[in-house]
């Protein structure tokens, strides 16, 4: 079967708008997972839901615009509600560093089906990413 994403480029713009318009019409999305960087929760061909009918919370998986495009990432860090704006982080559960920082508008929604909420797994990743930049001396500090 050949994919629409294979005959026409796909404008991330354009798709973020669809699934900002669709998400705020159905609250829910329904779509199929293209990387690898969420296994092994979420795997290619994987179908997931997303919906935006609550706040993201730490260890959630969600969906996340960034540089690159939109993006399936745990939420690792969040500031507390009354100073959400920026300074959320996100990371695939398979990569080595954190994502840049975003605010708290570029989370489009979190994904409900299959649950993937670990709060362990994102305590987890922040101390790898802190750990990391202590041994490389980018804090100023030396380990």
């Amino acid at each position: 079967m050949t994919r629409v994403s294979e005959i026409l480029p796909v404008d991330p713009v354009f798709t973020e708008a669809v699934l900002r318009d669709c998400l705020g019409a159905f609250r829910r999305v329904r779509f199929r997972v293209t990387g690898e960087c969420m296994g092994p929760d979420l795997v290619p061909g994987q179908v997931v839901t997303v919906s935006c009918e609550r706040p993201p919370r730490l260890g959630d998986v969600v969906l996340v615009r960034q540089a690159q495009g939109l993006r399936l990432h745990r939420l690792v860090f969040g500031p507390p509600l009354a100073l959400s704006g920026s300074g959320w982080r996100t990371k695939g559960d398979r990569l080595a560093v954190l994502d840049p920082p975003i605010e708290a508008g570029d989370v489009l929604g979190t994904v409900v089906e299959p649950r993937r909420r670990r709060i362990g797994m994102a305590l987890h990743a922040c101390a790898r990413a802190l750990w990391g930049r202590l041994r490389a001396g980018s804090l100023g500090w030396r380990a």
